[in-house]
């Protein structure tokens, strides 16, 4: 290597000196960089450990639903049925309603009838006045 070198430089033995040492290469940057990797691959696990986590927490929570949903279920099925015969209430039938103040006034007549018999009567006396009236009705908004 030191005559290749020599020859390409063009060194004169006698005139010239010509030197060669070997250095380190220089590691810095290969050192880095492994350190950047193992830091990455942590940051990547801890990122898939909070995935399992939440996908955890996510799986218990619809468990938790589920279960409540099966209990409250339950409680609303354990109805117990009596038949009506065997019923206290139905001994004590009465013809009497249960609470007499309490009945409606039937109206005297439906809320539209009015209007429907001034219509009648006004169509079988004055068509022309009930189809200008109709027309009237039917162009308001």
């Amino acid at each position: 290597l030191r005559q290749a070198l020599a020859a390409a430089a063009g060194i004169v033995s006698g005139r010239d000196q010509f030197t060669m040492t070997s250095l380190p290469f220089d590691r810095s940057q290969e050192t880095a960089a492994a350190e950047a990797e193992r830091a990455l691959a942590a940051g990547e696990r801890a990122a898939a450990r909070q995935r399992l986590w939440l996908g955890v927490g996510v799986a218990a929570l619809f468990l938790i639903a589920g279960g409540l949903s099966l209990f409250l279920r339950r409680g609303r099925r354990r109805v117990e049925l009596v038949p009506v015969s065997q019923s206290p209430a139905f001994n004590a039938v009465s013809a009497e309603p249960a609470f007499p103040d309490l009945r409606a006034p039937l109206p005297a007549s439906r809320p539209g009838d009015e209007t429907e018999q001034f219509a009648q009567a006004l169509a079988s006396q004055r068509p022309e006045e009930m189809a200008q009236l109709l027309r009237t009705w039917l162009t308001e908004p």
